[in-house]
């Protein structure tokens, strides 16, 4: 839409600033624009026949019929996940079959950088690099002691191809941006490179938009799912640039591209994740650096139960609804989400779905 948002008011960086003023006043692209009396009457139109977007015929039912809320919940989960188990499935027997084969030599004395790995998708992709082949890790994570133990399990399977100084480990608050450039110069000093970052860590939050703890759990999501993640790249980027190689791994979510009830927090990290590592994958790509997201459908982890967060009514609901059998068979161990993690990796896609 054209209005005084895409030039005059436009900010960021000058010279991005200017090269994209150049861009939208071109023909090729005015052409495509509406005018702002345009979209407006497209806007009151769809407001006016009540057009929603994706899963919103359920919201139309619920406010009609006044569904109880938990019955509601479950009802459009189920349906969500109907669905991408289809496709979930079509995609493990088309393209991945049950045994997985990870190619090594891609993993091969690389130096890795893997957060959030003391527990979950994080520890099960360390683990898996250290059984494929030698290299150097770095782990890092919020329980020191539970780093210990991945260690001590990535030098068992192995099988002697690493030694403990081939493994660091960096406890930490990956919220505390100010440690990001510290924690590099760490292992830089340590391993003298770093080739692949895999920006894993993360919360959930189920939490309804009018539940009274929405607004403290959605900053803190955002510190967690987004903010942190931001941070760290910024932090290894003008390293990767300069030696024009390495590797930025994101995890996201299939909750990165649709929305269910109570996870609108959630939903809104890994949209704006998705969107900054598209963004980061064309700006860089000519530089050497590459960039993969990870958007799993589900994935067996403390952060769908224990750790949790959000309204104490709706996180109990989902908990429950995480451990029944119809969704336990659905979702993917941790193990099996590394591997198809390290496939999509190694093979250079831009996005994997586990």
């Amino acid at each position: 839409m054209e209005t005084k948002m895409l030039n005059e008011k436009l900010q960021g960086d000058p010279f991005d600033r200017e090269s994209c003023i150049n861009m939208l006043g071109k023909p090729s692209v005015r052409f495509w624009n509406l005018s702002p009396e345009r979209a407006a009457k497209f806007a009151i139109v769809g407001v006016a026949n009540k057009v929603h977007s994706e899963g919103s015929p359920l919201l139309v039912f619920y406010e009609k019929y006044g569904v109880d809320k938990s019955a509601f919940l479950l009802r459009y989960v189920f349906q969500q996940m109907g669905l991408f188990n289809i496709e979930r499935r079509k995609l493990n027997h088309r393209i991945l079959p049950p045994s997985v084969t990870i190619s090594e030599t891609y993993f091969m004395n690389k130096v890795i950088w893997i957060t959030g790995a003391s527990s979950g998708l994080g520890r099960a992709i360390a683990v898996e690099v250290a059984s494929l082949c030698r290299c150097k890790l770095v782990l890092s994570g919020l329980e020191g002691d539970w780093l210990e133990e991945v260690k001590k399990e990535c030098l068992d399977v192995s099988r002697g191809a690493l030694t403990a100084d081939d493994i660091l480990l960096i406890p930490g608050d990956l919220t505390d941006s100010a440690k990001h450039q510290e924690w590099f110069q760490q292992i830089l000093k340590t391993f003298g490179k770093l080739d692949v970052l895999f920006s894993n860590a993360g919360i959930g939050v189920s939490a309804s938009v009018h539940s009274d703890v929405y607004g403290s759990t959605e900053r803190k999501a955002f510190e967690v799912n987004y903010f942190a993640m931001t941070s760290l790249t910024r932090c290894v980027l003008p390293y990767m640039r300069e030696r024009k190689s390495g590797h930025i791994v994101f995890t996201a979510s299939v909750f990165g591209h649709v929305i269910s009830c109570a996870v609108s927090t959630y939903a809104a990290t890994k949209h704006a994740i998705l969107a900054f590592a598209n963004t980061l994958r064309c700006e860089n790509h000519l530089f050497g650096v590459r960039v993969t997201t990870l958007e799993p459908s589900g994935v067996d982890t403390r952060i769908l139960n224990e750790k949790l967060q959000g309204d104490p009514t709706e996180r109990e609901l989902s908990i429950k609804l995480l451990s029944s059998p119809l969704v336990k068979f659905w979702m993917l161990s941790p193990e099996r989400a590394a591997k198809l993690a390290l496939v999509a990796v190694a093979n250079g896609s831009y996005g994997g779905t586990s």
